[in-house]
């Protein structure tokens, strides 16, 4: 697998840009720019039972408010980029790394550097 792409982006003012979402809590439109911080905040926000991982169903979940159609598929194709170690669930730095770089050349993400 290649290293993660993350941006530099050069806003400082992320809410500047109208695509742009703070919290990040349900992104509907592609080219969403995002930090790494906020991104990696809605991904413990998708830790429902607060396990510290990411199961497929939390995936799914976040996938289908987030506006994306298949989301099965998407969350299956995500998941299989992403859990190097074939456990069902995204659970280390690597694995974590690897969602964000699917997010961006899959669900029309930008995620930059804080």
């Amino acid at each position: 697998m290649g290293s993660t792409e993350v941006f530099d982006c050069p806003e400082k003012n992320m809410g500047a840009n109208k695509k742009t979402v703070m919290a990040f809590s349900s992104p509907r439109l592609a080219g969403t720019k995002m930090t790494v911080s906020q991104f990696t905040k809605w991904l413990d926000n998708l830790d429902g039972n607060g396990d510290g991982v990411i199961s497929k169903a939390e995936l799914e979940k976040a996938i289908k408010g987030m506006g994306l159609w298949f989301s099965s598929y998407k969350t299956k194709q995500a998941m299989a980029a992403a859990d190097f170690n074939d456990n069902g669930i995204i659970d280390t730095d690597e694995e974590f790394k690897q969602l964000i770089e699917y997010a961006q050349k899959h669900w029309g993400l930008t995620i930059c550097e804080d």
